[in-house]
């Protein structure tokens, strides 16, 4: 008999050229942990029949999977997959950087004036003695967070229309990956231009939540009871930034008492591209987020080991040229 092992799991997936039709996961493995739940509703039919033991009378008129990617550290080659799952399906396909360079530019915007659509995927998860798998796979919610010394971590909530038995479709080599460092990240906050105001000495954790605004909608159609299609209501994007209390932190903590909209850019860069194109724009592996933000309360302050800090809670605010994810990596297009 053979027994399921921890060791054993992996989640693959495939992107889908048509969403909610299966197709073979071939093509990636997430570097990361994570399971894929079967989440169909079971109802019980109370009843009056002069029994004290009820009938097995159920029924099931929803059926759902979600997969829920455990915090692990956020890396350049994989965060487009994200992107493309939760912000714009574009993000799916990168764009070279300059003539003849190696590197190659993921760019997702979240949605201002209509609704987007998310890149589709199925899903295989599991391990050596039993598989589920899921289509019409999409982000509902990731998380972004890091500190001084740690790689910057990323965890994310999906949803698929439903958990099937299944076996893996094939054996997929991990792919190389590169993590993002927090140490090698910097902080821009400006009144009025993404890339100014650099944060130096300061800047001592952050989180960044982006709830997609992506919905299973479930109708009646006359056939499954899982969700027909997946629509978009407003993204949000919650926070926190974490600063000295230094020259600084004041003057964050006086944009905070203001309503001041902040145009904030986090930048966290990698290694160096290994061919530079011409009219390269990029020089690293890069993650980027340009956000518009206002804080939501106005901090006091906080012990960091000793240490006096500010805490600032912030949300999106609608900005020119905001709420922007770009990723530079060296894979012309996610597999």
């Amino acid at each position: 008999m053979a027994y399921g092992l921890k060791a054993l799991r992996r989640i693959q997936f495939t992107k889908e050229t048509t969403a909610g039709t299966a197709v073979a996961t071939t093509t990636a493995i997430w570097r990361g942990t994570g399971l894929l739940n079967d989440e169909s509703v079971i109802k019980d039919v109370p009843e009056d029949r002069g029994s004290f033991q009820p009938l097995n009378r159920t029924y099931i008129p929803q059926v759902g999977a979600a997969i829920n990617l455990d915090k692990t550290p956020l890396t350049f080659e994989q965060f487009p997959y994200v992107m493309a799952m939760g912000i714009a399906a574009g993000a799916a396909s990168g764009t070279v950087d300059g003539t003849g360079g190696s590197d190659y530019i993921y760019t997702a915007t979240l949605s201002t004036t209509s609704a987007g659509t998310p890149q589709s995927y199925t899903f295989e998860g599991g391990d050596n003695t039993g598989v589920d798998e899921a289509a019409y796979v999409f982000a509902e919610e990731f998380t972004l967070e890091g500190a001084p010394n740690e790689a910057v971590m990323l965890s994310a909530k999906l949803r698929g229309r439903q958990a099937s038995l299944s076996s893996f479709s094939a054996t997929i080599n991990a792919p190389t990956v590169e993590e993002v460092l927090f140490n090698k990240g910097a902080l821009c906050l400006h009144a009025t231009t993404f890339g100014s105001g650099a944060i130096t000495g300061s800047w001592v954790g952050f989180s960044l939540n982006v709830k997609t605004g992506y919905q299973a909608l479930y109708t009646g159609d006359g056939a499954a009871v899982y969700f027909y299609t997946v629509k978009q209501v407003a993204p949000t994007v919650t926070g926190k930034l974490l600063l000295e209390n230094d020259a600084n932190g004041a003057a964050e903590l006086l944009c905070a008492r203001n309503r001041t909209t902040r145009y904030m850019r986090i930048t966290f860069v990698g290694s160096a591209q290994t061919t530079s194109g011409t009219g390269s724009a990029w020089g690293y592996k890069t993650v980027q987020a340009d956000i518009g933000i206002r804080y939501t309360d106005i901090p006091s302050l906080g012990d960091k080991g000793g240490d006096d800090v500010l805490t600032f809670a912030f949300e999106l605010v609608s900005v020119t040229s905001g709420g922007v994810f770009t990723c530079v990596n060296e894979v012309s297009t996610l597999p």
